[in-house]
């Protein structure tokens, strides 16, 4: 992301940017959602890691990520 806060204007840019998002590709008969496959790996290694080391230091991490788990999400999703 580097030291410039202001490169990204919200939320939604810094989460395309890092892979996170999912692209909407849409026309008048369907709607499909997908994963994005172009995106800064380092970033979105970083937001993976973050997230995993976050169950054992978090309770509240951990009670979502559990929810997620028993409601059968994957793991990638929970």
């Amino acid at each position: 992301m580097g030291g410039d806060r202001a490169r990204f204007t919200n939320a939604g840019a810094l989460k395309a940017y890092a892979g996170s998002a999912p692209v909407t590709r849409g026309s008048s008969k369907s709607c499909t959602v997908m994963a994005r496959r172009v995106k800064n790996q380092r970033l979105a290694a970083v937001g993976y890691v973050w997230a995993f080391a976050s169950l054992t230091a978090s309770p509240g991490a951990r009670t979502h990520y559990d929810r997620c788990k028993e409601a059968g999400g994957r793991h990638l999703a929970a």
